[in-house]
């Protein structure tokens, strides 16, 4: 009986391997995926920075596609609120995001209860939240 059950789930295992092993995922490798007009980055640029008709997607170490036109992986890069082009980041991990409440950091000083009293993005540290509202509004 012993036998029998161990052959049987041997051969439930190698079904299952041989159809994994021929089953096709929607996010193959960077190397492998051909994708009309786009490639993959040679040197950490991408979108149409360079002319508008040769577009260039970013690599799995630096998934995103800033505003600016380069690959990287924090929140200047990723942070849709910044721009973050994904349509040219990585289409195999996560990229772009949108920040999160009271835990992404400001990108350039704009932090707290802005905009209608609202939560935004977390203040830098060692900087008071007053401070950089008032640095802020100052600052237009």
């Amino acid at each position: 009986m012993l036998l029998s059950t161990n052959i049987f789930l041997s051969m439930v295992v190698l079904l299952c391997l041989t159809i994994l092993s021929q089953t096709t995922y929607a996010h193959p490798s960077p190397s492998k995926r051909q994708l009309p007009g786009i490639t993959l980055s040679p040197n950490l640029t991408c979108g149409r920075l360079l002319s508008p008709t040769q577009t260039y997607f970013c690599p799995t170490h630096a998934p995103c596609c800033s505003y600016h036109g380069y690959c990287g992986s924090s929140d200047a890069y990723c942070n849709t609120l910044a721009g973050c082009q994904s349509s040219h980041s990585n289409p195999t991990v996560p990229a772009c995001h949108a920040p999160i409440d009271k835990v992404t950091a400001s990108p350039n000083g704009k932090c707290g209860r802005m905009f209608e009293m609202t939560w935004g993005y977390r203040c830098p540290e060692g900087e008071e939240e007053e401070v950089l509202l008032w640095k802020y509004t100052r600052s237009l």
